[in-house]
Order: C-alpha cells, then sequence, then structure tokens
C-alpha cells in the first residue's frame, strides 16, 4: 500500500521547521514522503537513507537524524523511524478505503440479488460476470477536492477563524500570503486574555469582517481592537429596573393628568381674555 495523497497545511509546517537548518528541513519532509509512500516506518539502513536524502556523508546525515529525533520530530522504535502524525493520517485513508470496500461489497451484493430474484439460474449465469463484478475501490482525493470539506467539521480554533476572516482553512491568501502564524496565535492568546469565548472571538470576526468593504484582513491584528471593544461592553454592569415617577407612566399619561392639564388651559385662556 501507498499514500498518494495527504492532507499539507503550510502554517503547521512553517511552524514546526521554524528555526530548522535547510539540510534539517530537507532531510525531514524526504524521511516524511518516504513513510507516507511506505505506508509503514522506515528501515534504519544510514547506508541507503543519506543517499535517498541526498546528504554528502553518511556521518552528516546521521548527525541530523539524531538532532531530528532529540527534537521529536521522528522516533526510532524496533519496527525503525516513524511519524506519529503520519501514523495519523495512514491509519484515516486505512480506514476510509475499508469503509469504501465494505460499501462496494453491499452494493455488489444488492445487485447480485436482485438478478437471483428475477432471472432464472441460466440467466444469472449469463450476467453474473458481466454484473456481478465488485465495483473499484474509489482512490483518494487529492487535497482540496470533496474531502477536504468534510473535513470541515473537524478544523480547528485556528482554522475556523482563518474562514470566519474569509480566507481558506489552509491560511494561504490569494496573493500567497500566509495568516495564522505564530505571530497571530499570540494574538489569539491576547484575545483570550480578555476573557472572551471561542464563540464570541468568531462573532467579533464574523461581524467586522460582514462590514469591511476593501476585502478580508490579512492579520488577526485587525480584530484587537473590535475585540478590546467587544469586552468592555460585555463587562458592562447590568441594567437596574425603573419606577416610574409621580405616578406618571413613560409614554401613556394618565385621565387624571390629561383632565389637569386641559383645565389648566382653559383657566389660562380665561385669565388672558380682556373684560368686556
Amino acid at each position: 500500500m501507498s499514500i498518494t495523497h495527504i492532507p499539507f497545511y503550510p502554517s503547521d509546517w512553517l511552524a514546526g521547521t521554524l528555526g530548522m537548518k535547510a539540510d534539517e528541513v530537507g532531510v525531514y519532509i524526504t524521511l516524511i514522503a518516504r513513510m507516507y509512500e511506505m505506508a509503514e516506518p522506515i528501515e534504519r539502513n544510514d547506508d541507503r537513507l543519506y543517499r535517498i536524502c541526498g546528504c554528502n556523508s553518511k556521518r552528516h546525515f546521521v548527525k541530523i537524524l539524531n538532532y531530528l529525533i532529540s527534537e521529536g520530530k521522528v522516533s526510532e522504535g524496533e519496527g525503525g523511524i516513524f511519524n506519529e502524525r503520519v501514523a495519523k493520517e495512514i491509519n484515516k485513508v486505512v480506514e476510509k478505503s475499508s469503509k469504501a470496500r465494505a460499501a462496494a461489497q453491499e452494493r455488489w451484493d444488492v445487485k447480485c440479488n436482485k438478478i437471483n430474484g428475477d432471472n432464472n439460474a441460466g440467466a444469472l449465469r449469463k450476467q453474473d460476470k458481466r454484473i456481478c463484478q465488485p465495483e473499484p475501490e474509489p482512490e483518494p482525493e487529492p487535497y482540496g477536492g470533496g474531502n477536504a470539506r468534510a473535513e470541515n467539521q473537524d478544523l480547528t480554533f485556528r482554522d475556523k477563524i482563518i474562514v470566519a476572516m474569509g480566507h481558506d482553512q489552509s491560511g494561504l491568501t490569494a496573493t500567497g500570503r500566509l495568516i495564522g502564524t505564530p505571530t497571530d496565535m499570540l494574538e489569539l492568546r491576547r484575545w483570550q486574555s480578555l476573557g472572551l469565548t471561542e464563540s464570541e472571538i468568531l462573532g467579533v470576526i464574523t461581524e467586522t469582517t460582514a462590514n469591511k468593504q476593501d476585502g478580508p484582513a490579512v492579520s488577526f491584528k485587525y480584530f484587537s481592537e473590535p475585540m478590546a471593544r467587544f469586552a468592555g461592553a460585555k463587562a458592562q454592569p447590568g441594567l437596574v429596573p425603573v419606577s416610574p415617577v409621580g405616578g406618571r407612566k413613560y409614554g401613556n399619561r394618565t385621565s387624571r393628568n390629561q383632565g389637569e392639564e386641559t383645565l389648566d388651559i382653559i383657566q389660562a385662556a380665561a385669565r388672558a381674555r380682556p373684560p368686556s
């Protein structure tokens, strides 16, 4: 079995390789790709791996590999060299493939049972080879296809923020700029320090983005001021009921007050009339 397509999240990769040297990143991505290609741990064979990874010498490769192991980028066990995230992605593909195979088998059985009920034994023998064949197993869709939309239900909070901002969940804008960087995540922690919940943060971002006329924002910092205003409004004390003053009802004066005002007007008019 070989994994031909994998989900790739640029921001996760950049954050995970931050501070690494170019040759260390090169060996790392080559080992990861090899794990996916084999769909299993890589056998520890330094004489062979240093050439696969394009290192100048075995000593250079071993030095980089030891660094990757010490940093937790890869692990070495009895089965060989492996990566925890690679293992999870492979398990997802295997599980999806098993479900697809079971669904295809079920459809095949339904067709065969229908033929058994509608045709005699002779007709069945002629149609068996033509109709009762297992349907081909669907191949995994490339990243960004239909299964990418199905993964929306498993979005991280970071991904949800980026989608609410109006961008693709990968964090890559149309101009090639990356959103959701470690600096943006620091800004997120500032919002959370205001006591805002995840739903409140997403609500502020959605409302602010809807009112933005010049396109989506390209950094988390754009929303920091709206977050502060919302947190301030949230901290305001609750309203206190106000009792009516002097027996008067707001918006609807009593009949007693209306009668008194009418009498006052008549008396004032009588006083102002000159004597005849």
